[in-house]
């Protein structure tokens, strides 16, 4: 980071009636090459305080606009950029500092990229000083797939007050993809979310099960052994959403009508794998942005 931030002693409430327990920082890589990243690892000041941290890359500019907005270092804003999740080079958490992604895959930062670290925080009853750093290491010289995200998502939730709710998204990959691990995104409002890929001639395969879903223990799932996933696979999520005071982890209290929006999903889940091959990969990607813009409509 290039200057400390104070984690407040107490949490506070921003204009989203959200809990105000995240912070966004646009740090300069200052690369002027592309940089093939297979590990990572965050460095945390304040371990005990910090509980989630996602990462994205960003070429726009709009992350270090963000950040010159508010006084001192950051913002409050979330770590998405545009339809880019925070999140899509991984997020590291309590017992997890580091990701290490298997030989032969990588995540792909441009030249001249920002990284952007969105940290989740829990305030402690005392200010902690955050001076972190995130250490990149390259990935070696040779053959090596570059990791991409697909997102899971429900664009919009809208939920009567003191009732809950079942959210689903459903789609088909259009290529062979190799999945390597799966991060969920969602805040205290979902209860609990399950992913499931229909491969075609198989059973349905459980991918994601997290039946007691805690915003705050949020990081990316790294499968045992990445999993293959051939073109025409269905992907099918469910989010459960409770509007109650019966959920200790709404955060949205008194209990109103509950209406979320967010370009990269109200509730959602990143699956990150890569595509067979170059060209396969340039498919993903049209496919994946045609995707994210028609949800947005």
């Amino acid at each position: 980071m290039p200057e400390p931030w104070t984690i407040p002693a107490e949490g506070g409430v921003n204009w989203g009636r959200r809990d105000r327990d995240k912070w966004t920082f646009a740090i300069p890589i200052g690369s002027a090459v592309p940089l093939r990243v297979q590990a990572l690892t965050h460095r945390s000041t304040a371990p005990t305080a910090v509980h989630a941290v996602s990462y994205l890359a960003d070429t726009s500019g709009l992350a270090v606009w963000l950040d010159e907005r508010f006084e001192g270092p950051g913002t409050y804003m979330t770590g998405d950029v545009r339809d880019h999740p925070s999140g899509q080079l991984g997020t590291t958490g309590v017992g997890g500092r580091s990701l290490r992604l298997p030989p032969g895959f990588h995540w792909e930062i441009p030249a001249e990229a920002d990284l952007v670290m969105e940290v989740h925080f829990r305030p402690s009853g005392r200010p902690h000083t955050l001076a972190d750093s995130v250490n990149l290491e390259l990935a070696p010289s040779g053959d090596s797939r570059p990791i991409r995200t697909v997102v899971s998502m429900a664009r919009k939730v809208n939920v009567p007050p003191h009732e809950s709710a079942q959210v689903q998204d459903e789609f088909v990959l259009p290529e062979d993809f190799t999945l390597l691990g799966l991060t969920p995104r969602a805040m205290g409002v979902c209860t609990a979310m399950r992913i499931e890929a229909d491969i075609p001639g198989d059973p349905p395969a459980l991918l994601l099960d997290l039946p007691d879903y805690d915003p705050h223990w949020r990081m990316m799932f790294m499968l045992a052994e990445p999993m293959f996933l051939p073109a025409g696979t269905v992907i099918r999520s469910q989010w459960s959403i409770a509007n109650t005071e019966d959920n200790p982890r709404n955060p949205f209290l008194p209990i109103e009508q509950l209406s979320m929006a967010r370009r990269t999903g109200a509730v959602s889940a990143l699956l990150h794998g890569a595509a067979e091959d170059s060209a396969a990969d340039d498919r993903l990607l049209r496919w994946h942005a045609d995707l994210m813009r028609s949800r947005a409509r």
